[in-house]
């Protein structure tokens, strides 16, 4: 077939300029890689909780103590000494225990915990949990208690003792931990992984407006094949290197480095395709309204920097406004990283249907846009 081989002529002259192999190849493979390394290693470590308890009451002894069994607890000497050690990264994150914390779990009341962190991983996440779960669990406590008659000194002590005796087994609720949370960093290295790719393929379309600008294009379609078979085989071309890309990456970081993804490679492979089809849209369609490929390669980064942004590429999706988040899903980048999170957390192929869809519906509607990138008549859009 003629795009076959009019694919692997457009691979080679990838592959073969020297800043396009390092810049857009290994260096995306190295940087993804090392990463997410280093995020798997400091979420390996040990984790140090840093608190800072304003209540003595038999209630706020009881959490202390129940954490101490999942987290290496500091008591700090105060609030400036436990902020200075988060932001110091001496600690993974810390809390600090409300006055009256005990007295406003008695009397009905909800306490809000303070929780200081630098940022965003699996320890914080289990912390945060643990501290509301354990005030829900005093809270029920303390309502079954009343409702039973005891009041003042009595209740509180009756509460510590039924919470401890709860800890130890004798008293138990049948929970069942499904797994079902996600780290944060994978959206953030799969995210840089994106914008990564979608350079590449910028780099892809910038040869595409380079042959038309040289007249390569026209003399190209001058050949005794069909034009589909031109433009079928230079979009073969830039997917191939993208999966190139694509494989370099989930190579080193699965079974080189040994991370964990939390999905199948099948899954992840898929949707990082899907997102290539979508990707090689949005850098076609950019290249149709910018026919110079000088032009170009200035402009794209002013496409994939933000639209990466608004997606959640660098940052979780949560942090920003809800405007922003509605944006967002305008960008392939944001259904991508929903579907591997939703993968992660246990989600089958039919809870990604929906985000397969909209993935294909991106590729088929930006590639009809941008179809104009490869027709050789005009030279510049602009």
């Amino acid at each position: 077939m003629p795009s076959l081989w009019i694919a692997q002529w457009f691979l080679k002259r990838m592959i073969s300029q020297k800043r396009s192999l390092i810049v857009t190849f290994l260096l995306p493979a190295i940087i993804v890689s090392a990463f997410m390394l280093l995020l798997h290693i400091g979420e390996q470590g040990p984790q140090r909780i840093e608190v800072v308890s304003r209540d003595h009451s038999p209630l706020a002894q009881y959490l202390l103590n129940s954490l101490k069994d999942d987290f290496e607890l500091k008591e700090a000497a105060n609030t400036n000494e436990l902020r200075e050690n988060v932001f110091d990264q001496k600690a993974s994150a810390g809390f600090i225990l409300p006055e009256r914390y005990g007295d406003m779990l008695l009397q009905g009341e909800h306490p809000v915990i303070e929780q200081i962190q630098l940022g965003i991983n699996e320890a914080n996440i289990a912390l945060k949990l643990r501290l509301e779960q354990h005030v829900q669990d005093a809270m029920r406590v303390v309502d079954t208690l009343k409702a039973s008659g005891l009041q003042g000194n009595d209740l509180e002590t009756r509460t510590a003792d039924v919470l401890t005796e709860k800890s130890k087994g004798n008293v138990r609720a049948e929970t069942t931990d499904f797994q079902l949370y996600v780290s944060p960093t994978l959206r953030m290295s799969m995210g840089m992984l994106l914008m990564f790719m979608l350079m590449s393929l910028m780099n892809a379309v910038s040869i595409m407006l380079e042959d038309k600008q040289n007249y390569t294009m026209m003399r190209t379609y001058a050949a005794p094949v069909r034009a589909y078979h031109i433009a079928l085989g230079q979009f073969l071309g830039g997917i191939a290197f993208g999966t190139m890309q694509i494989a370099v990456v989930l190579l080193i970081t699965r079974y080189l480095i040994g991370i964990d993804m939390s999905m199948t490679l099948l899954q992840q492979w898929v949707l990082l395709e899907l997102f290539l089809i979508a990707g090689m849209g949005m850098a076609c369609m950019l290249g149709s309204i910018i026919g110079n490929s000088e032009h170009f390669s200035r402009v794209n980064f002013f496409l994939v920097v933000p639209t990466c942004m608004i997606s959640g590429c660098y940052w979780p999706i949560e942090f920003m406004n809800d405007n922003m988040q509605k944006i967002s899903y305008f960008v392939p980048q944001r259904w991508v990283l929903d579907a591997m999170e939703q993968l992660a957390a246990g989600g089958s192929w039919s809870a990604i249907a929906l985000h397969v869809i909209v993935l294909l519906l991106f590729g088929v509607v930006l590639l009809g846009i941008g179809s104009t990138v490869l027709r050789p008549a005009t030279r510049e859009a602009i």
